[in-house]
């Protein structure tokens, strides 16, 4: 498979109850810059360098060197992905980002619609995906989204389906 996850930190700035993260404990360490280089020079001799690297956590926009270990990735991988819930990216970060190296971000979003646009704590008052998906547009990033579906809406979407197969089995 070729690609490398990197997971910077556990640490992130929000507490959603749906987390992948779930059970582990949140602590404020992050990748060493000894561990990444010695990922970095297996990276270097595999002889098959990934086609994609991707920074997670936690939120690795907490890592105080992410935009220095992307551009080390760079010279290895040129399709490097950031996972974030986006409260934390500014144009300024995302233009770091991007002259680093980084070619997508992949955006967590819980909803498109206020009050609901984040409603893991604590949340940002004035943060919008909407604001946030047009900056990324405007500096040229490609993103994907990673929305999250509420149980109440699934379960009404779950309601409308077994009706309509129910009527399909009639």
């Amino acid at each position: 498979n070729n690609k490398l996850r990197l997971i910077v930190t556990s640490n992130c700035n929000l507490s959603c109850v749906y987390c992948h993260n779930e059970g582990q404990p949140k602590s404020v360490e992050y990748l060493s810059d000894e561990l990444f280089n010695h990922i970095l020079g297996l990276v270097a001799t595999s002889g098959k360098p990934p086609q994609v690297v991707t920074f997670s956590g936690g939120e690795p926009l907490l890592h105080p060197q992410l935009e220095s270990f992307v551009a080390a990735v760079r010279q290895y991988c040129s399709r490097i992905t950031v996972i974030t819930n986006g409260t934390l990216l500014t144009e300024h970060r995302l233009k770091s980002l991007r002259d680093a190296g980084v070619t997508k971000i992949r955006l967590g979003v819980d909803s498109f619609r206020r009050p609901n646009s984040r409603p893991s704590r604590p949340f940002p008052k004035d943060w919008k995906a909407s604001d946030t998906l047009y900056m990324l547009d405007s500096l040229g990033m490609k993103v994907e989204l990673n929305v999250v579906i509420p149980a109440l809406i699934l379960m009404r979407y779950m309601n409308s389906l077994n009706s309509v197969l129910r009527e399909e089995h009639r």
